[in-house]
């Protein structure tokens, strides 16, 4: 609706696919495979034998995974001014910013619970089942 007078919005549909993209793939190989490894390792009283090596190897991949997640997410910011409404923009428009600023700190949220509190202590737990 507001695409001729905002052409900004066409960058913003953009960000948004690329973080669909990027963040659903991660979400299910979480679920798929992290996941269950870190409950099969929480569970044994030695390190258990995966598929991928130590439980470390899907946890880069899932750190990197962060890293271009943030860069996109850093993209959406900068096309959304901000998440900032333009004056003539109506309440679709700023229940939409409203929504990408909210997935926006929901994501945050979501990389530092893991990057800061279950990636540290499943690798130290890997470690203290290993000696």
């Amino acid at each position: 609706m507001h695409g001729e007078r905002h052409p900004e919005l066409h960058e913003v549909a953009r960000c948004y696919r690329a973080i669909r993209a990027d963040i659903e793939p991660h979400l299910v190989e979480e679920e798929r495979v992290l996941f269950p490894a870190i409950e099969k390792l929480a569970t044994s009283t030695t390190v258990p034998t995966f598929g991928f090596g130590s439980i470390g190897n899907p946890i880069s991949t899932m750190l990197s995974d962060h890293d271009d997640l943030g860069a996109l997410l850093r993209d959406l910011r900068a096309a959304t001014a901000d998440f900032t409404v333009p004056g003539d923009g109506c309440a679709s428009y700023t229940a939409l910013f409203e929504g990408l600023e909210q997935l926006e700190a929901d994501t945050h949220l979501h990389v530092h619970k893991e990057n800061n509190v279950l990636f540290p202590r499943v690798v130290l737990l890997e470690e203290r089942l290993g000696s």
